[in-house]
């Protein structure tokens, strides 16, 4: 029971990541697509996405080491 709450707090902060990792990458796709990305702002939004996917990693497998919970998806 006492891992339910951290379950949904890391279940909600995995969402959240997601969630910021898609708009970002919308945006460098958009960017590009517009062709008004220059190189430092097209690398700036690189480096943000892949620190947002690693912290989307990193939720996901603290969520996996609390072990299983009935409230939350696998």
């Amino acid at each position: 029971m006492k891992n339910d709450s951290l379950h949904r707090a890391m279940a909600l902060l995995h969402n959240d990541v997601l969630q910021q990792l898609a708009a970002i990458q919308w945006c460098v796709s958009e960017l590009q697509r517009r062709g008004v990305a220059s190189p430092d702002s097209a690398n700036a939004l690189k480096l943000i996405s892949e620190a947002a996917a690693a912290a989307m990693t990193s939720t996901r497998g603290a969520i996996d080491e609390l072990g299983p919970s009935p409230d939350l998806p696998a």
